[in-house]
């Protein structure tokens, strides 16, 4: 989500705090909710749904998922698709441990996986353009500017669920819990608050 997400968000932190200093941590989900459960992070800012007990949420937004096919591929003049429509695609997940890989996972459900996986989101996309298969990606990502998309075409979901929540999450009893409450509100999209 950091790379993402983080360059439209930071400069209305700074502006705002001009004395907060942020130290910016990326791992997987269940590293950072590891760490933040032993008190090492504040705050985390992770994708849902996972596991968030003993924790307070603040939803960011919601991020839609799209099918990202290669530009020859028989859905690739589709305007939207259904999930059922990738049954017998062969579908890139990122290796395990990611989130997205189980966000992609539970939205495709009966697809077949196919013989590739990625350690990014970067290299997935370049296993869809080079026909490999098809795949999973949020539009937090496919709208940031800085993800490889050629020869690849991003269709949406009809599923109205097919989306993950963007939270910040921090320990109920976290001693600077107001404070992550208070940047709730600035690390949301303009388009969210």
């Amino acid at each position: 989500i950091g790379p993402f997400y983080l360059p439209s968000v930071l400069p209305a932190v700074r502006a705002s705090y001009p004395s907060l200093t942020l130290y910016v941590c990326e791992e997987q989900t269940s590293n950072l909710l590891e760490q933040l459960r032993a008190g090492e992070l504040d705050c985390a800012l992770i994708a849902l749904p996972w596991e968030t007990d003993g924790l307070e949420t603040l939803e960011i937004m919601r991020d839609p998922l799209w099918l990202a096919v290669p530009t020859n591929h028989p859905l690739a003049k589709r305007s939207h698709v259904q999930a059922e429509e990738t049954v017998g695609a062969e579908l890139l997940f990122l290796e395990g441990g990611n989130c997205l890989r189980d966000h992609a996972i539970a939205l495709c459900a009966r697809g077949k996986p196919g013989q590739y996986q990625a350690a990014s989101i970067f290299t997935l996309a370049e296993l869809v353009a080079n026909g490999l298969g098809v795949s999973i990606f949020p539009e937090l990502a496919t709208r940031s500017g800085i993800m490889p998309l050629n020869d690849i075409v991003l269709i949406p979901f009809h599923d109205r669920q097919a989306y993950r929540r963007i939270a910040l999450v921090w320990r109920e009893d976290a001693v600077r819990r107001n404070e992550c409450r208070l940047l709730g509100p600035f690390i949301k999209k303009p388009s969210q608050q």
